[in-house]
């Protein structure tokens, strides 16, 4: 019953937000246990290629697509992060990208870590490559970041290591060919 329901709402609220050019985004998410010292890893909404594919074809609409989140999926070795860009871009299903690195240990936990690919786990060039070889026209954002140089706040959310961070991202896009669109 509850599926029904569910995939009903969502299929009523998927006309209007088609109907309005607006994009439904969902993020999944994990909880980076070293963040509260535990070494637990807490369960996943959306953790492969197959449960995204599922998700996606709940209501088969552009305006169900994915908040991409190279950190949250790339907490598992299982997944070729720049093969699921290149694919959920290439289909227009990418409304939003939070592009992060993580850095996965021996005990397959993970923790945050710099942007650098050499910092982490994931080839962010590969992944930025896969974004600008597919035309992904829509938003980024460096996401989370280390506590540098001093800097206190919420943990996860550096405001230097996230500056630097979208600096090394618009470096690959333009590396690769890409374009940043200026706000003015």
């Amino acid at each position: 019953y509850r599926r029904c329901c569910f995939s009903f709402r969502l299929s009523n609220s998927f006309r209007f937000i088609s109907a309005h050019s607006f994009a439904f985004s969902f993020h999944y998410t994990t909880l980076s246990t070293k963040a509260i010292v535990a070494k637990i890893i807490f369960s996943q909404v959306l953790t492969c290629e197959a449960n995204l594919d599922r998700y996606l074809s709940i209501v088969d609409s552009p305006a169900n697509s994915l908040c991409l989140c190279t950190g949250s999926l790339g907490s598992s070795p299982k997944n070729d992060i720049p093969k699921l860009v290149r694919k959920y871009s290439g289909m227009g299903r990418i409304a939003f990208m939070h592009i992060r690195n993580v850095k996965i240990l021996p005990d397959t936990s993970f923790e945050e870590c710099g942007h650098l690919s050499q910092r982490g786990s994931l080839d962010m060039n590969a992944i930025v490559k896969a974004l600008v070889d597919t035309g992904f026209t829509g938003w980024f954002r460096p996401d989370h970041g280390r506590m540098i140089w001093g800097e206190t706040g919420k943990p996860g959310y550096g405001l230097y290591d996230r500056a630097l961070g979208s600096a090394y991202l618009n470096g690959l896009i333009e590396a690769n060919g890409g374009v940043i669109e200026e706000l003015s």
